[in-house]
């Protein structure tokens, strides 16, 4: 059930790093269009896939058009207790933002190919 009018398509895909799948990477995908609710979230298993989707809804789809996407792998789950340690980062600098262009048929094997040198 969707009740903004903005259809959803499916973005899935892979994160590696020099190669190797980079599992535990948290993406955000912000839309740049104001009228269009986000973040839209997903996170890679140990063979680096993921699929994005609302916060609500992991996996679920996320509108066509231009957005902001953010990688990390400091981010963490625990994140507010007191004895939590953020793992550390393990995206390049200038790898952890970029634009995506979600098109309308959505994204069935994105490459997010990093590397560290």
């Amino acid at each position: 059930g969707c009740s903004d009018g903005v259809g959803t398509v499916p973005v899935e895909g892979t994160v590696t790093l020099d190669g190797a799948p980079l599992a535990a990477v948290y993406l955000t995908l912000a839309p740049m269009d104001a009228t269009i609710k986000g973040p839209f979230t997903g996170k890679t298993d140990e063979q680096g896939h993921f699929s994005l989707g609302p916060l609500d809804d992991a996996g679920g789809g996320v509108p066509p058009g231009s957005h902001q996407l953010a990688l990390t792998t400091s981010s963490s789950e625990n994140a507010g207790m007191e004895d939590a340690v953020a793992p550390p980062e393990r995206v390049p600098r200038d790898a952890r933002v970029r634009v995506l262009e979600v098109p309308e048929g959505g994204v069935a094997d994105l490459k997010l190919e990093l590397s560290s040198k």
